[in-house]
């Protein structure tokens, strides 16, 4: 773990917690500062528990069988000499174990605190070649809201995660090389987020919210770092007007910077027919946008009961790389309706549409289309049961002028896309996502739950899969 690279990341969550605390003051008749009320009578609560777990997959690779039969074919007639042969789903159970340490403190609503941090120990029966039965991963997640004034509140926030595991972007996994003393042959990385946000209720009809995030990912290996780190702001600006009891109109404004290092090995341009030097510089992948919109809310009930909420906006967005244009088009749209009853239950239904841009094969912008539910229901007076689902509906379509990969740019990777897509420029990726489970809390210290995930993925090109998850957790708490 680099320890150098942690620290400079998480850095501006602490710049942005230190500014705010230092310039946050409450009303008249409470503490003056941040400091004052983090440290005031009431109590810090600190408490320790374990979760553990079994999970169980029957593809863990995320594989086609037929697929993979099909390009062996092909290679075999077209007079490729000993190819590789087809793989087929492997079953894998995993087995994880992680102590948690979690710090809590609440004060009569103005201030909610919480940090969390959990060592995850991973087991698992069935591994690639070159990988480890046992892995150690690292989960932090801190958030800080607090109510400098009637009208003013903060929220903070900042999410890391460690990890040794393979990377679903990249084929490597871990592997240990006791001829390399850095053990730098593995694709070790670590993912933070940190996040900001500022709202100021200017009267009783109006509110003004700046919120930021800047997120980035950073590999252990140095050779992997220069082709797949990645670095991400955000920063948004919303204005909302209440013209009536139901309904409320507004703004929105949005910057979006996304950068990930491109750099190609030897090995890599070879590939792609290319030579040159040990290292060359590969197309930039960084891409901006800036997002004008409007958003609404109408609140059916009254009482935040029953809620449409919907935006949708206009984005230009241009890259790093100077041989491609410039775009504009319509910038993320959703439309979500909020069923609210009581404590107990909350169902959303919602669709969404937009442009993903930070994935990374076969193409960095994909129009993204998607629809989806999302049930969460608690059971019984005591509330110690409780049940969850979600589905969605996703299509993302890709398009061959938005190719920014360097082999795009040779004439035989087009071709060979044209042929599979039946001389077609674009193509869709169809996604259907099923997620359900069941929480149950048998005393205040131990709680346990089954899930259930499915996924089914279908593309033109590329890799297409299905997918069943089973899993059983609990969480023992012992202090």
């Amino acid at each position: 773990m680099n320890f150098s690279n942690i620290s400079k990341t998480m850095a501006p969550a602490l710049a942005f917690g230190v500014a705010f605390a230092a310039f946050s003051r409450a009303d008249e008749a409470g503490p003056s500062t941040l400091v004052e009320e983090f440290v005031g009578p009431e109590d810090l609560i600190v408490s320790g528990s374990v979760n553990f777990g079994v999970t169980f997959t029957d593809n863990r690779d995320r594989i086609n069988e037929s697929t993979e039969r099909r390009a062996y074919e092909e290679k075999v007639a077209s007079g490729v000499r000993n190819p590789a042969p087809p793989r087929s789903k492997v079953h894998q159970t995993a087995f994880h174990v992680g102590p948690q340490l979690t710090m809590e403190k609440e004060v009569l609503g103005r201030m909610d605190f919480r940090f969390a941090y959990s060592p995850i120990f991973t087991w698992w029966d069935e591994v690639r070649d070159g990988s480890d039965e046992f892995r150690v991963n690292h989960k932090l997640d801190a958030r800080l809201f607090y109510e400098l004034s009637p009208r003013t509140q903060i929220d903070l926030g900042d999410n890391f995660w460690w990890s040794g595991q393979r990377d679903i972007y990249y084929s490597e996994d871990h592997v240990w090389d006791p001829e390399n003393e850095n053990n730098l042959s593995n694709d070790d990385y670590f993912v933070n987020v940190a996040r900001a946000g500022l709202r100021r209720y200017l009267g009783n009809e109006d509110w003004v919210k700046l919120s930021g995030r800047y997120s980035v990912k950073r590999y252990d290996d140095d050779e992997k770092a220069r082709y797949s780190d990645e670095d991400e702001w955000k920063v948004r600006l919303d204005y909302m007007h209440e013209f009536t009891r139901r309904l409320s109109l507004g703004l929105l404004l949005q910057y979006t910077d996304w950068d990930r290092r491109s750099e190609l090995t030897e090995k890599q341009l070879v590939q792609i027919g290319q030579s040159s030097g040990e290292y060359a510089p590969n197309l930039d992948l960084g891409a901006r946008y800036l997002e004008l919109g409007v958003q609404g809310e109408y609140d059916f009930s009254g009482h935040r009961n029953h809620i449409l909420y919907g935006s949708t906006g206009w984005a230009h967005f241009w890259y790093e790389d100077e041989e491609t244009d410039d775009r504009d088009f319509w910038g993320e749209s959703n439309l979500e309706l909020r069923l609210f009853q009581q404590r107990d239950t909350q169902l959303f239904f919602g669709g969404r549409y937009g442009h993903v841009s930070s994935e990374t094969y076969p193409f960095s912008s994909q129009e993204d289309l998607a629809g989806y539910a999302r049930l969460k229901q608690y059971l019984g007076r005591d509330r110690r049961l409780s049940a969850s689902a979600t589905v969605e509906l996703r299509r993302r379509t890709y398009r061959l002028k938005d190719d920014m990969s360097e082999q795009a740019r040779t004439e035989g990777y087009r071709e060979r896309l044209l042929k599979q897509t039946g001389g077609k420029d674009e193509y869709d990726r169809d996604t259907f996502y099923f997620q359900a489970a069941l929480n149950y809390r048998f005393t205040q210290w131990f709680t346990a739950s089954v899930n259930y995930t499915y996924h089914d993925v279908d593309a033109d090109v590329g890799m297409d899969y299905k997918e069943n998850v089973f899993g059983v957790n609990g969480n023992v708490k012992f202090f």
